[in-house]
């Protein structure tokens, strides 16, 4: 990945990040931004909120010697609040255990980092970025005008290495098996849980040459768009299947083969 797609995944793993054991969302919001000049106007019914934005970024900052080699800075602002908390105790601890036992309601700034950090976490190896909060500032504090909360806000910087060229996961581990009766039984394992990820598509060609593109020989209907298996049946014979995964980078929920990863292959002889 690079700076552009590793940001993007960062807020994407932010936003589907869950209260641990259960599925109610962590933040209220989180935005990709490079200034927000007023955070009491944001909202109360938006945190918690986390806002993330680019910093530096450096070439190879350990040896000096990889020109696509990229260490960049993202920065992170988490903003909590408690309702009916004037000392802002609450805010940074949390004061509604009841309920920051299922969910980020009631939560404080100290319990919403530390979901955060598992968020965070998860932009590593597989999605070809490695990703490390490097450091804090002070928790700070500020009274919401005309309510009785007060909310707690606090700087996360993260480094994240990456590439200077964008980077489409493939799938991989494409496998074949011959059942009999002309049939063949496929698997595979899918790409990444990405922001852009759309489905993959399986398509065929009879002999030894697969197909090379996700137009090329003969479609097979998969049960979804990110099914994992099927059985085909194309008859007795030498098939090669390809497998190649799309993304979308330009709507919220992708929908369309915008970008195609390389493929991932395999020949049978169907019984």
């Amino acid at each position: 990945m690079n700076g552009w797609q590793a940001i993007r995944q960062l807020a994407y793993l932010i936003r589907s990040r869950v209260w641990t054991g259960t599925s109610a969302k962590v933040f209220g919001r989180v935005l990709l931004a490079s200034r927000v000049d007023d955070d009491e106007d944001l909202g109360l019914g938006n945190l918690p909120l986390c806002i993330l934005r680019l910093g530096s970024a450096r070439s190879d900052p350990e040896f000096g010697e990889e020109p696509d080699l990229l260490s960049h800075d993202a920065i992170a602002r988490l903003i909590v609040a408690v309702e009916a908390d004037p000392t802002g105790e609450g805010s940074l601890v949390g004061s509604n255990y009841g309920l920051s036992l299922v969910t980020s309601a009631g939560a404080g700034l100290l319990q919403v980092e530390r979901e955060f950090f598992l968020a965070a976490r998860r932009l590593q190896d597989v999605d070809g970025v490695r990703c490390f909060v490097k450091a804090t500032s002070a928790a700070e504090t500020q009274r919401v005008q005309g309510s009785a909360a007060v909310i707690a806000l606090r700087e996360y910087r993260l480094e994240m290495l990456v590439g200077t060229e964008p980077f489409y996961h493939p799938g991989t581990r494409l496998a074949a098996t011959a059942p009999g009766g002309g049939q063949a039984a496929l698997t595979w394992t899918l790409p990444p849980d990405r922001f852009d990820r759309y489905r993959v598509v399986l398509r065929r060609a009879a002999g030894a040459t697969p197909p090379t593109s996700i137009t090329g020989g003969t479609g097979i209907t998969l049960s979804g768009n990110l099914a994992t298996s099927v059985t085909d049946t194309p008859g007795v014979g030498a098939f090669s299947y390809a497998l190649f995964a799309t993304y979308d980078e330009t709507t919220a929920t992708p929908d369309s083969d915008d970008q195609v990863s390389a493929s991932d292959t395999v020949t049978i002889t169907a019984t």
